[in-house]
């Protein structure tokens, strides 16, 4: 399945450029990042001890550090890559002229505004952002970052 409208094809390409993108980066960081150093993944639960209830910690795994960042660019490549695929890219453009956007609460970018804010966004502010139909620095309205 093809894009409808101009901007279908648009946001396809992009999608397509982007999860390349961040494919190349992340298999490039996969590569030459140093996976030796480490964080530690530590629990912590209370226990009840002779002194009383007291804090334990315990060390389930030590992480590289060198992974987050290629984790995060192939995650996004992959939801990029799906973006665009032509299984999707129909009903993405749908939401898109219907002015939302799921896959964006998908990305890190939406989930830290929704964490920070404490909640998804509704309907009603995906109204007023298309309401406003305002275009900043040549973006539509539709892609800019929900202000509440």
């Amino acid at each position: 399945m093809k894009p409808e409208t101009k901007l279908g094809r648009q946001l396809q390409s992009f999608n397509r450029i982007a999860g390349l993108t961040h494919l190349i980066q992340g298999v490039t960081l996969f590569l030459i990042l140093n996976d030796e150093t480490t964080i530690p993944v530590i629990t912590r639960f209370f226990d009840e001890t002779s002194d009383g209830v007291r804090p334990v910690s315990e060390t389930l795994f030590e992480f590289p550090i060198a992974l987050i960042a290629p984790i995060f660019l192939l995650l996004s490549a992959a939801a990029h890559l799906f973006i665009s695929s032509p299984q999707y890219v129909l009903k993405y453009e749908r939401n898109i002229l219907n002015g939302i956007n799921p896959a964006l609460y998908l990305s890190s970018a939406g989930a830290l505004d929704a964490i920070t804010r404490g909640k998804w966004p509704s309907s009603t502010t995906h109204s007023r952002r298309l309401d406003r139909s305002v275009e900043y620095r040549g973006i539509p309205a539709s892609f800019q970052p929900i202000m509440a």
